[in-house]
């Protein structure tokens, strides 16, 4: 039976998997085929292993694809996935949509181990992963759209936690990207993507390269108040870190020359609360 990911980016979700052992890869298996139109009806249908699920981006990528991040335990193979040949893989036929991990390995019992997707594991490698193992820098760029585009389409909730904690898993998602993701997220008013990302490792004072300010100057520019105290919580110095692409202007500073000098007023005071406790 399917543990859905949803109770995971709810909340902890901890024990290990009760799902069916799927038959082995073959030898030569190949990439599977894609999806097909019937996926999106069926996508809350039971599913035979337990597996991590996601959106598909492709129309943000021009029909280019991502290389496939695998894990131990089964995740959606989306359209605009390239995957290696010598992974497992599992087709769900009533759903039409097609998983793969890295081959399991049998015990000394003869037993394979499942892993779930939505245990305590899985959670901790939804995060960034080192520069050196990004691919190159268009799977970077890439990246960086699909994550935004994420953010964009998906609304907040936990229909975006569920698309953007997917593409975390499966894809080689460098911090840089998640950065600027935060930053569409802050554009947006997305507190729920933004506490994701936060999670796998985006640095709320971070200033993208070619963007010249961080997430918080643009929650304040936006009045996206939401997010701007999620960004707070995590590093309340944020709130007086200056943008040289501003004329050395501050969050705070920025939300006041957008008429929002209440916003600024309560920020201020929050980042306090957070560095020294309320009082």
């Amino acid at each position: 039976m399917l543990q859905s990911v949803r109770d995971w980016v709810s909340g902890p979700a901890e024990g290990s998997a009760d799902a069916e052992t799927p038959p082995a890869a073959p030898d030569s298996a190949a990439a599977p085929q894609q999806p097909t139109d019937s996926a999106s009806a069926a996508a809350d249908a039971p599913l035979p292993i337990d597996a991590l699920l996601g959106r598909s981006v492709s129309a943000g990528l021009g029909g280019r694809k991502l290389c496939f991040r695998p894990q131990l335990f089964w995740q959606e193979v989306l359209p605009e996935h390239a995957v290696s040949s010598s992974l497992q893989f599992h087709c769900d036929l009533a759903s039409g949509r097609n998983f793969a991990r890295l081959p399991a390995r049998a015990g000394s019992d003869g037993a394979v181990a499942e892993v779930a997707a939505t245990g305590s594991y899985a959670r901790s490698v939804a995060r960034a992963v080192a520069d050196a193992e990004v691919p190159d820098a268009e799977e970077e760029r890439l990246v960086g759209r699909a994550l935004r585009e994420t953010v964009q389409r998906c609304g907040d909730g936990d229909d975006v936690a569920v698309a953007m904690t997917h593409l975390l898993c499966s894809c080689y998602c460098s911090r840089c990207a998640l950065e600027e993701a935060l930053c569409e997220a802050a554009k947006h008013d997305r507190p729920r993507a933004a506490e994701v990302l936060l999670a796998a490792g985006a640095r709320p004072n971070a200033q993208p390269e070619g963007l010249g300010k961080s997430a918080l100057h643009v929650a304040c520019a936006e009045g996206a108040e939401a997010v701007a105290r999620l960004l707070v919580a995590a590093e309340p110095t944020a709130a007086h870190a200056p943008a040289p692409s501003l004329s050395g202007r501050t969050p705070l500073q920025v939300a006041r020359d957008a008429d929002l000098g209440g916003l600024a007023r309560r920020l201020e005071q929050y980042a306090r609360e957070c560095e020294n406790g309320p009082g």
